[in-house]
Protein backbone atom coordinates (compact mmCIF):
# COMPACT_ATOMS: atom_id res chain seq x y z
CA UNK A 1 0.00 0.00 0.00
CA UNK A 2 1.36 3.46 -1.41
CA UNK A 3 1.54 5.91 1.27
CA UNK A 4 0.26 9.65 0.29
CA UNK A 5 2.89 12.47 0.75
CA UNK A 6 2.45 14.33 3.75
CA UNK A 7 1.61 18.10 3.50
CA UNK A 8 4.28 20.21 4.02
CA UNK A 9 4.33 23.68 5.23
CA UNK A 10 6.47 26.06 3.62
CA UNK A 11 8.82 27.41 6.47
CA UNK A 12 6.87 30.96 6.08
CA UNK A 13 3.60 29.09 6.50
CA UNK A 14 5.27 27.44 9.53
CA UNK A 15 6.18 30.82 10.69
CA UNK A 16 2.78 32.23 10.67
CA UNK A 17 0.59 29.80 12.26
CA UNK A 18 2.87 29.08 14.91
CA UNK A 19 0.64 31.13 17.67
CA UNK A 20 -2.24 29.07 16.95
CA UNK A 21 -2.91 25.89 18.50
CA UNK A 22 -3.13 23.73 15.26
CA UNK A 23 -0.11 25.48 14.59
CA UNK A 24 2.09 24.44 17.35
CA UNK A 25 0.21 21.05 16.84
CA UNK A 26 1.93 20.64 12.92
CA UNK A 27 5.23 21.97 14.42
CA UNK A 28 5.27 19.25 16.89
CA UNK A 29 4.34 16.83 14.69
CA UNK A 30 6.53 14.34 12.07
CA UNK A 31 5.51 16.90 9.07
CA UNK A 32 7.17 20.14 10.26
CA UNK A 33 9.21 21.88 7.52
CA UNK A 34 12.79 20.72 7.20
CA UNK A 35 14.29 23.23 9.06
CA UNK A 36 11.89 23.28 11.70
CA UNK A 37 13.02 19.27 12.13
CA UNK A 38 16.38 20.05 12.34
CA UNK A 39 15.64 22.66 14.67
CA UNK A 40 14.36 19.61 17.18
CA UNK A 41 16.64 17.23 16.19
CA UNK A 42 18.94 19.97 17.69
CA UNK A 43 16.88 20.33 20.96
CA UNK A 44 16.77 16.82 21.25
CA UNK A 45 20.34 16.08 20.50
CA UNK A 46 20.86 18.88 23.41
CA UNK A 47 18.70 16.61 25.82
CA UNK A 48 21.02 13.61 24.89
CA UNK A 49 24.18 15.38 25.10
CA UNK A 50 23.07 16.85 28.01
CA UNK A 51 22.28 13.14 29.53
CA UNK A 52 25.90 12.23 28.01
CA UNK A 53 27.76 15.03 29.49
CA UNK A 54 26.16 14.94 32.60
CA UNK A 55 27.09 11.34 32.97
CA UNK A 56 30.38 12.19 31.89
CA UNK A 57 30.85 14.86 34.23
CA UNK A 58 29.92 12.65 37.15
CA UNK A 59 32.34 9.80 36.21
CA UNK A 60 35.13 11.83 35.58
CA UNK A 61 35.05 14.20 38.34
CA UNK A 62 33.85 11.47 40.97
CA UNK A 63 35.06 7.80 39.39
CA UNK A 64 37.50 8.12 36.56
CA UNK A 65 39.66 11.49 36.94
CA UNK A 66 41.11 12.62 33.55
CA UNK A 67 44.50 13.59 34.19
CA UNK A 68 48.47 13.09 33.32
CA UNK A 69 48.14 9.79 35.09
CA UNK A 70 44.56 8.11 33.56
CA UNK A 71 44.24 9.76 29.97
CA UNK A 72 42.24 6.88 28.78
CA UNK A 73 40.17 7.73 31.10
CA UNK A 74 38.37 9.78 28.92
CA UNK A 75 37.48 7.09 26.73
CA UNK A 76 36.20 5.13 29.62
CA UNK A 77 34.17 7.56 30.90
CA UNK A 78 32.77 8.15 27.27
CA UNK A 79 31.86 4.45 27.03
CA UNK A 80 29.60 4.81 30.19
CA UNK A 81 28.05 8.08 29.09
CA UNK A 82 26.68 6.54 25.85
CA UNK A 83 24.41 4.16 26.72
CA UNK A 84 22.07 6.48 29.21
CA UNK A 85 22.33 9.09 26.11
CA UNK A 86 21.41 7.04 23.46
CA UNK A 87 17.98 5.71 25.92
CA UNK A 88 16.99 9.79 25.66
CA UNK A 89 18.53 10.26 22.10
CA UNK A 90 16.23 7.52 20.68
CA UNK A 91 13.01 8.11 21.98
CA UNK A 92 12.89 12.01 21.96
CA UNK A 93 13.52 10.81 18.04
CA UNK A 94 10.64 8.68 17.53
CA UNK A 95 8.38 10.51 19.60
CA UNK A 96 9.33 14.16 18.22
CA UNK A 97 11.61 14.21 15.09
CA UNK A 98 11.66 11.56 13.01
CA UNK A 99 8.79 9.27 11.57
CA UNK A 100 9.56 5.60 12.73
CA UNK A 101 8.74 2.70 10.84
CA UNK A 102 10.66 2.72 7.79
CA UNK A 103 12.24 -0.88 9.32
CA UNK A 104 10.49 -3.00 11.93
CA UNK A 105 11.50 -1.94 15.42
CA UNK A 106 14.15 -4.35 16.21
CA UNK A 107 15.56 -3.44 13.30
CA UNK A 108 15.49 0.28 13.36
CA UNK A 109 17.05 -0.03 16.87
CA UNK A 110 19.74 -2.01 16.02
CA UNK A 111 20.39 0.58 13.00
CA UNK A 112 19.96 3.41 15.38
CA UNK A 113 22.40 1.94 17.84
CA UNK A 114 24.95 0.91 14.87
CA UNK A 115 24.74 4.60 13.90
CA UNK A 116 25.49 5.93 16.88
CA UNK A 117 28.09 3.46 17.61
CA UNK A 118 29.67 4.33 14.12
CA UNK A 119 29.55 8.12 15.39
CA UNK A 120 30.79 7.48 18.53
CA UNK A 121 33.61 5.49 17.09
CA UNK A 122 34.54 8.59 15.41
CA UNK A 123 33.82 10.96 17.82
CA UNK A 124 35.63 9.61 20.80
CA UNK A 125 39.13 8.73 19.27
CA UNK A 126 39.22 13.05 17.94
CA UNK A 127 38.88 13.68 21.59
CA UNK A 128 41.08 11.37 22.75
CA UNK A 129 43.48 12.96 20.20
CA UNK A 130 42.58 16.25 21.23
CA UNK A 131 43.52 14.88 25.42
CA UNK A 132 46.53 13.67 23.92
CA UNK A 133 47.78 16.63 21.41
CA UNK A 134 46.33 19.55 23.44
CA UNK A 135 46.97 18.18 26.35
CA UNK A 136 43.60 18.54 27.77
CA UNK A 137 43.35 17.71 31.48
CA UNK A 138 41.43 18.58 33.81
CA UNK A 139 38.45 21.14 33.27
CA UNK A 140 39.81 21.29 29.63
CA UNK A 141 38.31 18.03 28.83
CA UNK A 142 35.10 19.80 27.62
CA UNK A 143 37.21 21.24 24.71
CA UNK A 144 37.97 17.37 23.83
CA UNK A 145 34.33 16.79 24.88
CA UNK A 146 32.97 19.44 22.03
CA UNK A 147 35.38 18.33 19.29
CA UNK A 148 33.72 14.65 20.17
CA UNK A 149 29.77 16.02 19.96
CA UNK A 150 30.16 17.97 16.94
CA UNK A 151 31.92 15.01 14.43
CA UNK A 152 28.78 13.00 16.12
CA UNK A 153 25.89 15.21 15.44
CA UNK A 154 26.98 15.27 11.65
CA UNK A 155 27.11 11.30 11.19
CA UNK A 156 24.33 10.79 13.34
CA UNK A 157 21.95 13.06 11.49
CA UNK A 158 22.77 12.07 8.27
CA UNK A 159 22.45 8.24 9.55
CA UNK A 160 19.22 8.85 10.72
CA UNK A 161 17.20 10.74 8.28
CA UNK A 162 18.19 8.64 5.74
CA UNK A 163 18.85 5.20 6.43
CA UNK A 164 17.52 4.30 9.77
CA UNK A 165 13.96 6.55 10.07
CA UNK A 166 11.47 7.97 7.15
CA UNK A 167 12.93 11.18 7.25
Amino acid sequence: MVEPESKRLSLVETARCLLSVEGRRHLLSHDAHPLVQFAKYGVAGGLATLTFAGVFALVTQYWLPVEDSSRFNYTLASVIAFIPSNVVAYTTNIRWVFKPGRHGRGKEVTLFLSASTLAFCIGTPLGQWAVNYFDLLGPLRYIALGISIVASVLVNYGCRKFLIFKG
